[in-house]
């Protein structure tokens, strides 16, 4: 039971959850079992602006990975079938983000992150 926090340093915690589920190549069921696990751990279920939030980071996680892949075959660095997977995550993964995001309304999104040295959470909404 090990979450390395790289990408959420000193961002939203939520977001190496998303990378957890593109590095190990998650379907949308097993994303979903990861985060049902993870906020059993947490005590309670995952809100509508956690889960949608959690999408949103698969699908930028998603596009970052595809433009890296992207950039670096231009290179000449060859990915195979990698830049095709990450581009499939952006693309499923917005939709199911923008599912969230319609149910909840943008304006009860809330971005959490971590203060440097500190990592208490400050919330800011959106």
């Amino acid at each position: 039971k090990l979450i390395d926090w790289e990408y959420a340093g000193m961002a939203d915690q939520l977001t190496d959850l998303g990378m957890c589920a593109i590095y190990s190549y998650y379907s949308k069921e097993e994303t979903d079992n990861l985060i049902g696990m993870y906020f059993d751990e947490v005590g309670q279920p995952a809100s509508d602006t956690e889960r949608g939030l959690i999408y949103a980071y698969v699908a930028l996680g998603g596009l970052l990975w595809a433009l890296w892949a992207i950039y670096k075959s231009s290179l000449g660095v060859s990915f195979g079938d990698y830049t095709l997977i990450m581009y499939r995550y952006m693309k499923d993964y917005y939709k199911e983000a923008i599912k969230y995001i319609n149910k909840i309304g943008m304006k009860n999104i809330t971005v959490r992150f971590k203060i440097p040295y500190g990592y208490a959470n400050n919330f800011y909404h959106l």
